[in-house]
């Protein structure tokens, strides 16, 4: 190597480092949520890692900024104790809704829902009530993405709203 380029690699490594030093007090994150691309920009504070499909990346991506820049509000405000659970919790019920496990989603809902109080009239409503679309909605819901809000969190568009209530996950609401 000529010796010019010994002194570009060398500005290299210190731009790098000091770009990367942090407060050690502070702890830094690839995804630090308090910088936010403007809507539209591409930033590497805000951009998932490349296996978003993977459902276990998805519950260890952090949620506290969208794409958009908005900010949903905290877990513990929406009624969650308990984040990471409660998205495992999730990778379940997907797979409930995926297999039309009737059982399983009956066990899981907070009654009444649909005006219906219980898990029998429930089963018997199943195909009325998880229709192809609330399937789809399920299905292509991020887990990293809930929006949440003081009557718990939701999937899609409200289709789906789900609560935590005395340690366990509920499905609240369903409006397929």
């Amino acid at each position: 190597m000529k010796p010019k380029a010994y002194t570009y690699i060398w500005v290299a490594i210190v731009a790098i480092l000091g770009c990367h030093s942090a407060n050690p007090k502070q702890e830094s994150s690839p995804y630090d949520s308090s910088i936010v691309a403007p809507a539209g920009k591409d930033s590497l504070s805000n951009r998932p890692p490349a296996d978003v499909d993977s459902l276990e990346a998805q519950v260890m991506l952090p949620d506290s900024v969208f794409e958009d820049g908005s900010r949903p509000t905290t877990w513990k405000a929406a009624g969650f104790n308990h984040p990471d659970q409660f998205k495992r919790w999730l990778i379940k019920y997907k797979d409930w809704v995926k297999n039309d496990q009737v059982d399983s989603l009956a066990a899981h809902t907070h009654f009444p829902i649909h005006g219906a109080g219980n898990a029998n009239w429930f089963k018997e409503q199943y195909v009325h009530i998880y229709t192809p679309h609330l399937k789809q909605v399920v299905g292509k819901q991020r887990l990293d993405r809930i929006f949440r809000n003081g009557q718990g969190a939701m999937f899609g568009n409200g289709e789906v709203w789900f609560i935590e209530k005395g340690g366990k996950f509920w499905v609240n609401q369903v409006n397929g």
